[in-house]
């Protein structure tokens, strides 16, 4: 889970090429 936490920190930018993650922090998106 130690990769959740700097993706949170990339304002999500992460999240949009893994999908993965951004069922496991929809709040991340925001």
């Amino acid at each position: 889970m130690k990769t959740l936490q700097p993706v949170a920190g990339n304002g999500g930018r992460n999240l949009e090429a893994s999908p993965v993650l951004l069922q496991v922090q929809p709040w991340a998106i925001s």
